[in-house]
């Protein structure tokens, strides 16, 4: 049975994801201003990415799972 509660889960899935894209897009910046070997800079750019991606997959899946959660409580109330 799905109640109120399963609505705040996603929301904090969305929060979590919005934040782990910003984790990732400042380590990509990062990656752009430090003064170290190339190779260095490369890795911590492609890490930045792969941070990103994931955030922004947990962003999204949270945004489903609340969208179905609103639907089904309103479906429910009907």
């Amino acid at each position: 049975m799905i109640t109120v509660e399963d609505t705040g889960i996603w929301l904090r899935a969305i929060i979590v994801g919005i934040v782990t894209m910003l984790i990732g897009l400042a380590l990509s910046i990062i990656s752009f201003l430090a003064e170290s070997p190339d190779i260095v800079r490369a890795a911590v750019s492609i890490i930045g990415l792969g941070v990103t991606l994931a955030g922004m997959y947990l962003a999204i899946k949270g945004f489903i799972g609340y969208i179905a959660v609103k639907a089904s409580l309103r479906k429910k109330d009907r």
